[in-house]
């Protein structure tokens, strides 16, 4: 359902409790949604096993082959491999992560607003201890966005600057990850424009029989602020004097009271004295 505007306290207890479900979520689908982690060690070729010749995909039109195989373990020997039979890496069959990339490839495309995309695989000889490995897709037809709501934000001078060009936009796909991209960017956005308590939350009504979701993004922006005051704090080497004046760190950070506050200023500010190799730690 759409997301609802929270007062502070219940947000604090929302945002817990939905860290603690990422969390879980995060450990149960690893092996799921990371197989970068584990390809190189679970396609590696041991004395006996199946060696994969080719690995192709097939009815995918929404994303091409290196896209899908980038979310995949199961991969196959390098060309120069193929060919030479002694250079380059070959990678092997691994029959426990072959059923897991299929999870792996519906959970892309569920998440990408394919909600009935099918997956299913075939494993053809190709020789002795080798195969051919095929994905077939059935991509169905995608959940689209019929229209992006933003609440909240009605007395933010900046609103239209600030909410143009999201990666959620009418029309597209009901894209998960751009949803929570365009949260990120909203709450970005706002903290860089004199807003450091923003707070963006992400919701929708999802219509899937109907292949379309209105997206909604509730929005707490909070008072707006200004620098009141900066206080330079400096410690010398081995508890010592400090060598830096403050005007020199003064000068360096560049920020003037009376400005907008604007995270991207303050993080440009202590990269600026990292930059300058005078101190140890900002």
């Amino acid at each position: 359902g759409t997301a609802p505007t929270w007062p502070s306290s219940a947000r604090r207890t929302t945002r817990a409790v939905r860290a603690a479900r990422v969390i879980r979520r995060a450990l149960a689908l690893l092996l799921v949604v990371c197989p970068a982690m584990i390809a190189a060690q679970e396609t590696r070729c041991d004395e006996g096993d199946t060696e994969v010749v080719q690995l192709s995909f097939q009815g995918n039109t929404a994303f091409t082959d290196p896209q899908l195989a980038q979310g995949i373990v199961t991969t196959s020997s390098t060309r120069v491999r193929r060919v030479t039979r002694i250079f380059g890496r070959r990678h092997c069959l691994n029959a426990e992560e072959l059923p897991r990339d299929v999870l792996r490839l519906r959970l892309w495309y569920r998440n990408h607003g394919f909600l009935e995309a099918t997956v299913d695989t075939v494993v053809a000889a190709a020789g002795r201890q080798k195969v051919e490995v095929r994905f077939v897709i059935v991509e169905g037809t995608p959940v689209r966005v019929d229209s992006v709501v933003i609440e909240g934000m009605d007395a933010v001078p900046e609103r239209a600057a600030l909410t143009a060009d999201l990666p959620t936009r009418a029309g597209g796909l009901f894209d998960r990850y751009a949803n929570a991209a365009s949260r990120d960017s909203l709450t970005r956005r706002l903290r860089d424009n004199g807003y450091p308590e923003a707070e963006a939350f992400l919701g929708y009504d999802l219509h899937a029989q109907e292949r379309r979701a209105t997206v909604v993004f509730t929005v707490s922006p909070g008072r707006r602020r200004r620098i009141g005051r900066i206080n330079i704090t400096r410690e010398g080497r081995d508890g010592g004097s400090p060598e830096v004046r403050t005007t020199a760190v003064r000068r360096l950070v560049g920020l003037e009271v009376g400005e907008l506050y604007r995270e991207r200023q303050l993080e440009r500010a202590k990269r600026t004295l990292y930059q300058s190799e005078a101190f140890a730690q900002v």
